[in-house]
């Protein structure tokens, strides 16, 4: 088996999923209520707000031959490159543009923190932080894999369905994008991840099915508060 290949397969076959899932092509056709968009945006803020410190996290465990790539990756997120706003404030402005108020805006801010908090405090799924830090690195990757597919779509939809300027979807079609290229050398990363801490087969495998038995991104855009899906 060669790691790059079975990663990619598991990516692509989560991103087409959720791609192809009712509560998407409701959202991308205009059949969702205004309510469903705010959901997606506040689901989407949840997910993504953290993403300077899951990076900060994966460059702490990176192994040598990735750590360049993932440290280029955090600096984005944070904006310390080319004076760009950081991704979690690109994506705040799409928010506020949406009208989310400051009330709201606190209480995403929350939330999205709560997620940091569970992974510092959580009991451990896992015997090593070795483990638990490749099934990170899978997500994140997983993450960046999809939004190189389908974030213009998502900004697309948003524009049209919320009357959304393109300058208050610059999140979407930056990481439409940069991820591109994320993607391609996450699987380098991943590989050389396992290649470091001697990860084989058998536990790549068994991670892989533990962090994908259920589509992740139906589960953190579509999946908290009944968002789209409870409706097809």
């Amino acid at each position: 088996m060669r790691i790059a290949d079975e990663v990619a397969r598991v990516f692509t076959e989560q991103t087409e999923a959720f791609s192809m899932s009712s509560g998407f092509r409701r959202l991308e056709t205009g059949a969702a209520a205004r309510e469903h968009y705010e959901s997606l945006l506040a689901n989407l803020f949840i997910t993504h707000n953290p993403s300077p410190k899951v990076m900060a996290f994966l460059y702490a465990i990176a192994p040598p031959a990735g750590a360049d790539m993932i440290k280029h990756n955090l600096m984005e997120e944070m904006g310390l490159e080319a004076g760009e706003a950081s991704h979690p404030e690109l994506l705040r402005r799409a928010l506020v543009a949406a009208g989310f108020n400051s009330r709201r805006m606190e209480e995403l801010e929350v939330k999205s923190m709560a997620r940091i908090r569970g992974l510092a405090c959580d009991p451990l799924l896992y015997g090593t932080l070795m483990e638990m830090g490749l099934a990170v690195l899978l997500e994140a990757s997983a993450f960046e894999w999809m939004l190189s597919r389908l974030a213009e779509r998502m900004g697309h939809m948003l524009g049209r369905h919320m009357e959304m300027r393109c300058d208050h979807l610059a999140w979407f079609y930056h990481h439409g994008e940069v991820d591109i290229r994320h993607a391609q050398e996450a699987l380098q990363v991943i590989e050389a991840y396992c290649a470091f801490y001697g990860i084989g087969e058998a536990d790549l495998k068994n991670i892989l099915e533990i962090t994908f038995r259920e589509n992740i991104f139906h589960r953190q855009y579509l999946g908290q508060g009944g968002v789209v899906h409870a409706h097809g």
